[in-house]
């Protein structure tokens, strides 16, 4: 077995080194993003939603993306004081219509099959749960994570499932809170607070279990 050409093992380590050198030379810096506040966060995303042409109330804060509006956000309507979590999907379209293109049942048409959707005011969407086409969805409503909500949805409920089916009534859920002690006055406070609130009452029930 002949030995390895050094020298052009050398020639080759030292042109990869200097292309690395160019590619670092001609590569944009990077601008730092500035830290911003979850509030900033959210008026920006509502603000470029509302640009694209959907209606979204005053209040509302979006912890999904823009994108997640999909490609008809102009067809979405969502009231005031609303949270979505993250991945919430809306889908304004059904993408099975091409099988119908395929198989001519428009004349040779292309169609799209399309329906708005509309949110009420005071409404939280959990994790990952898909809005299709077509839904309303009323006032004061909790829709649970994961749910894929296919139909209206009345006012004053929680709905979960695949499809989402109303579950209980927000009196109903407000109700099994108190019965299991759920309820802490700790909203909006800030991590550490939080944190140490939490921890104080917790172990605090720990010692007190025999």
């Amino acid at each position: 077995m002949d030995p390895p050409d050094v020298e052009k093992l050398i020639s080759e380590k030292t042109k990869m080194g200097l292309i690395g050198r160019i590619k670092r030379l001609f590569k944009p810096e990077q601008k730092q993003t500035p830290n911003k506040t979850k509030e900033e966060i959210w008026a920006e995303k509502v603000q470029a939603l509302r640009q694209r042409g959907a209606k979204i109330g005053d209040g509302t804060r979006l912890n999904c993306d823009i994108g997640d509006f999909g490609t008809e956000p102009y067809l979405v309507e969502v009231g005031e004081d609303c949270l979505f979590a993250a991945d919430v999907k809306f889908i304004t379209h059904d993408g099975g219509v091409k099988v119908l293109n395929t198989m001519g049942y428009f004349g040779g048409k292309k169609m799209d099959r399309i329906a708005p959707i509309k949110v009420g005011n005071n409404v939280y969407i959990g994790t990952g749960a898909f809005i299709m086409q077509g839904v309303t969805i009323g006032n004061n409503v909790i829709i649970g994570a994961r749910a894929v909500v296919t139909h209206d949805i009345p006012d004053n409920v929680v709905a979960v499932g695949m499809p989402a089916k109303v579950l209980k009534t927000i009196d109903e859920y407000y109700q099994s809170g108190v019965d299991k002690g759920w309820y802490y006055p700790t909203a909006g406070l800030p991590f550490e607070e939080k944190k140490a609130y939490y921890q104080a009452v917790f172990q605090e029930g720990e010692q007190e279990q025999p």
